[in-house]
């Protein structure tokens, strides 16, 4: 290109215009075409970078959204794992404080059944002392009065009355005190043998008849035996009963157990007062605490206890204690 110009010149100097004209033609097609193809590849690397900045932009664009969506997605997460934390620590405090309430409604339950038994036992307490007192001091007058009879008369049967009330007085306070305990021990039930307690309080009664027995067991303790004791001698002291029979049969969950005796009749209007805490009936004026402690132990048992009347003459003591066959 440069010697086209260069031949344009010398033939202007020359004044030969003809061929100074054919060679600036050339010169200057040969510089436009040298041009284009410079504009164009300029264009072309302009274009590719522009491009490539395009691309970077929209990279960094992708970038910033990529990391903006990451960001809501850790803020998302964390949004919701403290949601669940909350609603976690929320319930964990709810059931807290629901057993924390709980316990302490049956801690005030159990403070509120332990002052009730409290005054209870404190009530059963003054009515033994009161029961106690009244008994024992039945009995020391009637033995104080058989003294000076026997020093008197010199008559051998007073002293067998002696002997009785003294007898009764023994077993008032052996009574008084199986109330006692029956007041602060709760004992578990236990499967028992009717068979094997009749046979127990037999060998101690020579003189009981012993009936028709059906065989069963029964729900109860070693109380059972104290039961028959103070129905014995309540018949033979009280009743003056000289014939003392136990019979027994299953009736559906119950063994129905009899206590028969052909001595002194109770009045009807009586039959459910003498199982009574502070009933006191016939000459002896005497409580009964043995009944009453027959009547709490067999309810003990989830049993029951009733008199009814025996033909031609005396009672039978009827228990129904729950069979554990």
């Amino acid at each position: 290109m440069e010697n086209y110009l260069h031949y344009y010149r010398l033939n202007r100097n020359r004044d030969n215009f003809s061929e100074a004209l054919d060679y600036y033609i050339l010169y200057t097609t040969m510089k436009d075409s040298i041009f284009s193809q410079e504009s164009k590849e300029k264009i072309a690397e302009i274009n590719a970078k522009y491009q490539l900045d395009k691309i970077e932009n929209e990279n960094q664009i992708l970038k910033k959204d990529l990391k903006i969506t990451k960001t809501r997605q850790n803020l998302y997460i964390v949004s919701v794992a403290s949601l669940i934390l909350v609603i976690v620590l929320f319930s964990f405090y709810t059931v807290q404080r629901t057993r924390t309430n709980r316990k302490l409604e049956d801690t005030n339950q159990q403070l509120h059944l332990a002052k009730n038994l409290a005054e209870k036992q404190s009530e059963q307490l003054a009515l033994i002392n009161k029961m106690l007192r009244h008994d024992l001091l039945n009995n020391f007058a009637a033995i104080i009065s058989g003294i000076n009879l026997f020093k008197a008369d010199n008559d051998i049967q007073i002293l067998d009355e002696i002997r009785s009330k003294c007898y009764n007085s023994i077993s008032i306070i052996k009574n008084a005190k199986e109330i006692t305990l029956e007041s602060y021990q709760q004992n578990d039930l236990q499967k028992i043998s009717l068979q094997d307690i009749l046979q127990k309080v037999s060998d101690e009664y020579h003189e009981l008849k012993i009936g028709e027995i059906e065989p069963a067991h029964v729900f109860a303790n070693e109380k059972i035996l104290s039961v028959f004791e103070n129905i014995i001698n309540n018949a033979k002291l009280h009743g003056k009963a000289d014939i003392v029979e136990i019979t027994a049969k299953n009736v559906r969950d119950f063994c129905e157990i009899r206590i028969s005796n052909n001595g002194n009749p109770i009045p009807h209007e009586l039959f459910d007062k003498i199982f009574e805490e502070n009933f006191s009936y016939g000459k002896s004026g005497q409580t009964g605490m043995g009944l009453f402690l027959v009547r709490q132990t067999i309810e003990n048992f989830g049993g029951s206890v009733y008199v009814e009347e025996k033909h031609p003459r005396g009672v039978s003591f009827v228990i129904n204690l729950q069979k554990a066959d």
